[in-house]
C-alpha cells in the first residue's frame, strides 16, 4: 500500500449530503476533553470540467487551494471564495507535494518527463501565480528527492545536494543603487526534509545528511514533514506508525499508527485513519491529535464518508481532504 510518490485514485461518485450532519454530530460527541469543535463538513464546488479535484496544498492565507489530479498531474489554483479555477500547470507529477512561498505568490513542483530511453526524469520548476511565468530551478534529472520554496530561495534536493535558485520578482534583483541584490545564504533557510533509497533525510545549511532516527535495517519512511516552527520532524515509519523528533534525530517520539499525517500547529497533528479492503478503502476518517497529551479526536469520516489525505490550514481555521471517489471537501472549526 506504501509508496514513496503518487498512489493512483478511483473514479469520483456522488457523496449523498444527509451523511454530513450526523458526521458531525459523531464528531462532537467524541469522548474526553475536544481539541477542535467541528462548525462544518461541506464539498468544496468545482467549475464543470475541471481535472483537478484533490487537494493539495490551501494557501498560508486561506484564500484559495491548489488542485491536482487523482494521478498527481498538473496544478489548478480554486479560489475559495468564488469557486473560480484556472489552471497552472498540466505537468505531470505536479500534485506530488508542491511547495507555496509564504506570501502564497509563487509554486515550486515537479515535472515528469521520460527520455528517449524511457527514463523517467523530473525537472523542478517554479510558477508564480500572477504572471503564469516559470522559473526551471534543476534540469531533468533522475534523482529529485525534494522541492521546496524557503524564504526567497526555491530549493530542491538532487541526489543528496541542493540546488538553490532565488525567486523571480520584478524589481526584486536590484538594490537602488544598480548592485544586484545578495541572494540569501543557505543557513537562514528552513530545513528540507527528503527522502532516498527509503530513508530519511534532512539538508540544512547547504548540507543533506541522513537522519533516519528510527534506524535503517528494514526500515523504510514516507511522508515526512517539517513543524510549522522548522524544529520538529513528522514522519511515517512503514509498519509501525507516525513518529516526530527533533532536527537531529533526538527526542524521538511515537505517536500513532496513523497515516498521511501533516501539521496543523506545533502541537496538533491531523492524519487519516482508514481500513483496507481487497483493493480499496472501506472507511477512512480525518483524526486530530494533539502531541502534548495524547489526546486524539475524529473530526469527521467512516464508511459512508471516506475522508482521505488531509490537507490543513491552522491561519483559517480549515481541514480539507479528498474522498476515496476524488471529491474535494473542507471541514471548517470553530
Amino acid at each position: 500500500m506504501f509508496k514513496v510518490g503518487a498512489p493512483p485514485r478511483p473514479q469520483r461518485k456522488t457523496i449523498m449530503k444527509r451523511y454530513i450532519s450526523t458526521i458531525i454530530a459523531a464528531a462532537t460527541l467524541t469522548a474526553g476533553a475536544q481539541i477542535f469543535e467541528v462548525q462544518s463538513v461541506e464539498p468544496i464546488t468545482l467549475p464543470a470540467g475541471l481535472l483537478q479535484t484533490q487537494v493539495a496544498v490551501i494557501s498560508h492565507d486561506g484564500s484559495f487551494a491548489l488542485l491536482t489530479d487523482d494521478t498527481y498531474n498538473g496544478l489548478a489554483r480554486l479560489d475559495l471564495a468564488s469557486g473560480a479555477a484556472e489552471v497552472i500547470t498540466t505537468a505531470t507529477g505536479a500534485g506530488i507535494d508542491p511547495s507555496l512561498s509564504a506570501d502564497d505568490s509563487h509554486v515550486a513542483f515537479r515535472d515528469v518527463t521520460y527520455s528517449e530511453t524511457h527514463r523517467r526524469m523530473t525537472a523542478v520548476q517554479v510558477a508564480d501565480l500572477s504572471t503564469r511565468q516559470l522559473t526551471r530551478v534543476v534540469p531533468p534529472s533522475r534523482e529529485v528527492q525534494a522541492v521546496a520554496i524557503s524564504g526567497e530561495m526555491a530549493v530542491a534536493v538532487v541526489a543528496g545536494q541542493p540546488a538553490r535558485r532565488a525567486i523571480a520578482r520584478p524589481g526584486s534583483t536590484s538594490r537602488p543603487d544598480g548592485a544586484r541584490a545578495a541572494a540569501p545564504s543557505a543557513s537562514a533557510e528552513r530545513p528540507v526534509l527528503s527522502i532516498a533509497g527509503e530513508q530519511l533525510m534532512i539538508t540544512r545549511g547547504g548540507t543533506t545528511t541522513l537522519l533516519s532516527p528510527c534506524g535503517t535495517d528494514g526500515c523504510s519512511y514516507i511522508w515526512p514533514s517539517l513543524s510549522p516552527s522548522g524544529k520538529r520532524v513528522m514522519f511515517y515509519l512503514v509498519g509501525r506508525g507516525i513518529y516526530t523528533c527533533n532536527l537531529d534525530g533526538s527526542n524521538l517520539r511515537f505517536v500513532a499508527d496513523l497515516h498521511a499525517p501533516v501539521w496543523y500547529s506545533d502541537d496538533v497533528i491531523v492524519a487519516m485513519n482508514d481500513i483496507d479492503g481487497h483493493d480499496t478503502q472501506v472507511s477512512s476518517e480525518i483524526v486530530a491529535l494533539r502531541l502534548s497529551d495524547g489526546e486524539r479526536q475524529t473530526l469527521c469520516g467512516g464508511s459512508d464518508l471516506i475522508a482521505m489525505y488531509p490537507v490543513a490550514n491552522a491561519a483559517t481555521r480549515r481541514i480539507a481532504f479528498t474522498t476515496r471517489d476524488g471529491a474535494p471537501h473542507l471541514i471548517t472549526l470553530r
